[in-house]
């Protein structure tokens, strides 16, 4: 197993990373592993779209193999919530990856899973896991060689969700009840296979557009996916996970 795996919802996202590690297998697997001046061994892997196939595939991956990989990270784009102030082609390092809407959904009060006391899974040293999976960030160190960069790269909370954001409201009401920063919907459940087998996790995602009403023309994906492929670049020339 390499020493770390990097994970996408789709191919699509994994490219713009593939191009600045100028890889020579550019097949529909995304699928390599790395040359000079890595010193250590990483592949590529697009796993699937939402909580459900993310989980699966990241799962086959890990079985695959005889050795667990040192850290696991997810690249993405994301939305931004709207108190997070973030701009397109910011980037956000997951402090927690939050199953924001898995629970009991009553007209007075949201009951998360810890509160209706029904785990997820649990770590190998037998901690419970529920909603919150937090994320293994780099160090003040690696995070000081952001700050040259032309976009924002800062650390919070993103959400995991079913169902994209698709109102104003609904936008407000997830970011206040988990203090949201950013929406995905694989970061979570990925992080769950990775927690429940003792590997660090880290969900890099870069915004593509605002969370809430949908406005395809105001998106930019492209510019989210490559500013986040500079991000995981410079964390997989650094220390992590140990640093």
């Amino acid at each position: 197993m390499p020493s770390i795996v990097i994970v996408a919802a789709t191919d699509m996202e994994l490219s713009y990373l593939l191009k600045k590690l100028n890889s020579t297998d550019q097949s529909t697997s995304t699928e390599t592993e790395n040359s000079p001046p890595f010193e250590r061994t990483f592949s590529l892997k697009a796993i699937g779209i939402g909580k459900a196939a993310s989980a699966m595939g990241l799962t086959e991956l890990l079985l695959k193999e005889d050795d667990l990989p040192l850290g696991i990270i997810l690249l993405g784009c994301a939305g931004a919530y709207p108190k997070s102030d973030l701009r397109l082609g910011d980037v956000v390092l997951g402090t927690e990856s939050i199953l924001a809407d898995e629970g009991f959904e009553g007209q007075e009060e949201f009951l998360d899973l810890e509160k209706l006391h029904l785990p997820t899974g649990e770590t190998p040293n037998g901690e419970k896991l529920f909603n919150r999976f937090k994320g293994h960030l780099p160090s003040p160190e690696i995070l000081e060689n952001f700050q040259s960069l032309n976009f924002a790269v800062i650390s919070g909370n993103i959400s995991t969700v079913s169902s994209c954001t698709g109102s104003l409201a609904r936008a407000q009401e997830l970011e206040s009840r988990w203090e949201l920063t950013a929406e995905g919907m694989e970061g979570a459940s990925t992080a769950l296979v990775a927690h429940s087998h003792g590997i660090p996790f880290i969900e890099v995602r870069g915004i593509s557009n605002e969370v809430g009403p949908r406005d395809r023309e105001a998106w930019n994906i492209p510019l989210a996916c490559e500013n986040a492929a500079k991000v995981v670049n410079t964390i997989l020339q650094s220390s992590w996970p140990s640093g």
